[in-house]
């Protein structure tokens, strides 16, 4: 089955596409996974569109501002509001404007802009799969990502995010992310 799913993606006519060869093994990996229905949280970083950054963009502070756009609605999020990051708790806002779960899936799959806006930090690895697995692009090269966890806690998905997430696509297996 493995096999059959390798060669399935990589051509539609018995040679390798052009997209196959010029996507890393890493992404190559995650492809064939997403195929075989095998996803994990962790493998939709790449899929959020951002410049990643080594070391971080990090001030040391425990205290960040973000503006998620989706559609033409601007969602702000803030640290130290109970949701964790900010990126999370302006994701958490979102929920809570829409009312349920459903709704929330149906304006993110119709919204053409979903897009993240946080240039005082980098965008956390936990984010930055989160984001990628809802579609999330940069709003600009200001916004960046970073390869690792960030803060000092454990990250991990609040419930309505949680939620969202299984939805939004039920083959993500959340089990890596407290739960």
């Amino acid at each position: 089955m493995y096999r059959a799913t390798v060669k399935k993606i990589k051509s539609k006519h018995g040679k390798p596409s052009r997209a196959w060869r010029q996507t890393s093994r890493k992404t190559r990996g995650a492809l064939v996974q997403r195929a075989l229905g095998k996803v994990t949280l962790d493998d939709f970083f790449d899929d959020f569109d951002a410049v990643q950054v080594d070391p971080a963009k990090n001030d040391g502070l425990e205290d960040c501002e973000v503006v998620l756009t989706i559609g033409t609605r601007g969602y702000r999020g803030k640290t130290g509001k109970g949701h964790g990051h900010a990126e999370m708790d302006a994701l958490v806002q979102f929920i809570e404007d829409v009312g349920d779960i459903d709704g929330c899936v149906t304006l993110l799959r119709r919204a053409r802009n979903k897009t993240v806006t946080c240039e005082d930090k980098s965008v956390c690895r936990g984010c930055a799969s989160v984001l990628g697995a809802l579609g999330f692009k940069a709003s600009s090269a200001e916004t960046t990502k970073y390869g690792k966890f960030m803060g000092k806690t454990q990250w991990a998905p609040v419930p309505q995010i949680r939620a969202l997430l299984k939805a939004y696509n039920p083959n993500i297996d959340l089990s890596n992310y407290g739960g």
